[in-house]
């Protein structure tokens, strides 16, 4: 460092005393940017590994405090994702919710035939492949917590076509300000950015860049805009298991990772017991044998030990024991299936759907199912909306483009995006009660105490358990048409 000259007014002593400390906190500065270099550097090569250098223990402006630090939430990931594929327990788990929740996949229906015609481009389209696609996106979603799906449009007709970027390229999600609920944007990490097109404005020529912040799809309220009431943005974002105001999802398997690698770790143990228990040993009592002897003996048996299904011939001098090892295997089954139920209990699944029989009989297992279908229809709303979403966000880009008329009123959007009932046993049940409930119905409004509006919203309001939506007062329209129409039909024909 070099030499600093003495202020006028200092003596030689109270300098040297300046300079000492001058040094002292030279030196203390230095270690704090080496530290910090330290921490960019790593940050730097292994982007995973630390947030930003000297943000250890704080949180970004922009993460809730009901959120993981990025490292935390990305390690959460990595764990679910590693015991789905190795873990059976973790993998039905999974597997299960997905297969009750989408079943043989999903329909949809739109009113007006122009916007089906826009749907069915969009769902059959080679890139969507929404047949095939479909079971992997609510596995996806289930497993990871989150699905972030990148939007490209078509500038001329408005025809989507869905990207996919991986929940572990994610580096921040960013709420509105004044609405954590709404969530405004999602940042990729450097280097995970993803290649979008767009026009370049001084050639208007298209070109590939990269981006690494993206619009989340909300719906425009700026009323000067030409897309005013419409959804507009660059990607889909997704996310269940989480509170209001957080900004991610997490996995099914978050809460049941520690205690499943647990479960995991005692059934390896209890393996190696089995292998120990199917061995056993030679006891051999050599009476009045000295130490000569009965080394002789332990040599001979080296040299040829008893072949399986052979037999052996002494006098009563020599006895031979099998010995096997006690080590109460049943005991270990007990505590392995006090783990079993506590994991598939905070899954919320019943023992009887892991094949667990013992102690179940028909009328439990009935009374178990109904919290299990409870949570399945639950999420089942949640793909029901996820769909309906991304079919409303189409038919946007399609009126956008003027593929579809501007005013709704020349046209209908309603779309109904349809999942499949899960329970047979629940259908049976529903049918049986429907047809109850037309039967008293009809008694009812025979002798005049209900009306037929009130009728026709408790059928419909049945037909819904079965999937089906259904606008009463429209039906009550159709069905009056059709009984004229028949009606006129049958004057005709007595008259002729």
């Amino acid at each position: 460092m070099a030499s600093l000259e003495k202020p006028r007014g200092l003596t030689k002593a109270q300098w040297r005393i300046v300079e000492q400390m001058i040094q002292e906190k030279s030196s203390e500065l230095m270690k704090s940017e080496v530290k910090k270099e330290a921490q960019r550097l790593v940050a730097q090569i292994l982007p995973d590994v630390v947030d930003r250098p000297g943000d250890e223990g704080f949180r970004r402006l922009t993460q809730t405090e009901k959120d993981l630090i990025p490292p935390a939430h990305d390690r959460h990931l990595r764990i679910a994702y590693y015991l789905y594929v190795t873990n059976p327990m973790a993998h039905r788990i999974i597997d299960m919710a997905r297969d009750f929740v989408i079943g043989d996949g999903a329909s949809y229906h739109a009113k007006d035939e122009r916007v089906q015609a826009v749907l069915d481009k969009h769902w059959n389209d080679p890139v969507n492949h929404w047949d095939i696609k479909q079971f992997n996106k609510v596995k996806e979603l289930f497993l990871y917590g989150e699905q972030i799906y990148p939007v490209f449009v078509n500038e001329f007709t408005g025809h989507v076509r869905l990207g996919y970027v991986d929940p572990l390229n994610v580096d921040q999600v960013i709420p509105d300000p004044g609405n954590p609920e709404m969530i405004r944007s999602v940042i990729l990490k450097t280097g995970k950015e993803i290649l979008v097109k767009e026009r370049n404005p001084e050639t208007n020529r298209l070109i590939t860049v990269p981006k690494k912040e993206l619009k989340v799809i909300n719906v425009d309220t700026n009323p000067r805009s030409p897309t005013y009431g419409r959804l507009v943005g660059e990607c889909f974002y997704f996310a269940m298991n989480k509170v209001s105001n957080a900004t991610r999802g997490f996995s099914e398997l978050m809460h049941l990772s520690d205690w499943i690698d647990a479960y995991d770790q005692l059934l390896f143990t209890h393996m190696d017991r089995l292998m120990f228990l199917r061995t056993f040993v030679w006891d051999i009592l050599l009476e009045g044998a000295d130490e000569n002897a009965i080394k002789l003996k332990r040599k001979d048996l080296a040299m040829n030990p008893p072949k399986p299904g052979s037999w052996i011939v002494h006098n009563e001098k020599e006895k031979w024991t099998a010995v096997t090892p006690d080590l109460k295997a049943t005991e270990h089954t007990e505590e392995e299936k006090k783990v079993r139920a506590f994991i598939l209990g905070g899954a919320g699944i019943p023992p009887h759907w892991f094949g667990e029989g013992d102690g179940v009989n028909r009328a439990t297992a009935v009374a178990m199912d109904t919290p299990v279908f409870r949570m399945l229809r639950a999420r089942q709303r949640y793909v029901r909306f996820m769909f309906e979403h991304i079919f409303r966000f189409c038919i946007d880009q399609a009126i956008i483009k003027h593929t579809l008329p501007a005013k709704e009123e020349d046209f209908s959007t309603d779309i109904t995006a349809s999942l499949p009932e899960f329970s047979a046993k629940d259908e049976l049940q529903i049918a049986s009660t429907l047809n109850d409930v037309v039967n008293a119905l009809t008694v009812a409004r025979s002798q005049n105490w209900i009306s037929d509006e009130t009728a026709a919203k408790l059928v419909a309001m049945l037909a819904g358990k079965f999937g089906m939506e259904i606008n009463a007062e429209q039906e009550m329209e159709k069905a009056q048409a059709v009984g004229a129409n028949t009606g006129s039909s049958k004057q005709r024909w007595r008259k002729s």
